[in-house]
This record gives structure tokens, C-alpha cells and sequence, in this order.
């Protein structure tokens, strides 16, 4: 399953549409009516970087990596994975992006 989550989203190599995770989690976001997603990048005790990324509320981190850019990079992934229910909590797999279209359009009614 580990290939198949890599396939969807690649954590730091460029797609064929360049260095496109943060802009495909913008993208995302802006189509079901939520602002830009703002990213926070903290330097580890070891020199590298780790990010998280904030959107709607939700917060998620990315790995450590040994530049800021690649950290920013992976935190989208995260939320990308988590937005397409790629990432298992518990029993459940959910797709929250499901979840967060109904509300946008429960809020712009």
C-alpha cells in the first residue's frame, strides 16, 4: 500500500507539473472556498527542518528534512494524504476532503 500512497504523492521529487504539492493543496483548498494554507517551519536541534502545515483549523506536520523547502514540501504530502483518506486513524478511513466540501458548501449557502 506504501507504493500506492507514493504514486499519489510524491514527498520531495518535482511531478511532471514541477514542485507541485503545496500548490496542489492550495488548489484544494481554494476550490471548496477555504484560504491559502499557511506553512510554519522549525529548525531541529540536528539542523534539519521540520514543517507543519495549517489549514482550516487542522494542523499537520511533515517529516524532518535538510532544507526548509523539501519540509514544506512534505507537510503538503501529509495533508494531502490525509485530505484524499489515504492516511488511516484508528478503524476508520475516511476521506476528509469529502468532509470538507460539505461543510464549504453548508457555510456559502
Amino acid at each position: 500500500m506504501m507504493a500506492l500512497q507514493q504514486t499519489l504523492v510524491s514527498r520531495t521529487d518535482s511531478g511532471p507539473g514541477g514542485d507541485n504539492t503545496k500548490g496542489q493543496l492550495q488548489t484544494l483548498l481554494t476550490r471548496a472556498g477555504y484560504g491559502a494554507p499557511f506553512y510554519t517551519t522549525k529548525q531541529l536541534k540536528n539542523n534539519e527542518f521540520r514543517a507543519t502545515v495549517e489549514f482550516n483549523g487542522v494542523q499537520i506536520m511533515g517529516q524532518p528534512y535538510s532544507n526548509k523547502k523539501n519540509a514544506e514540501k512534505d507537510a503538503a504530502a501529509e495533508a494531502l494524504q490525509w485530505l484524499m483518506g489515504s492516511i488511516q486513524t484508528g478503524d476508520e478511513d475516511t476521506n476528509h476532503m469529502t468532509m470538507l466540501l460539505k461543510k464549504s458548501k453548508k457555510d456559502h449557502n
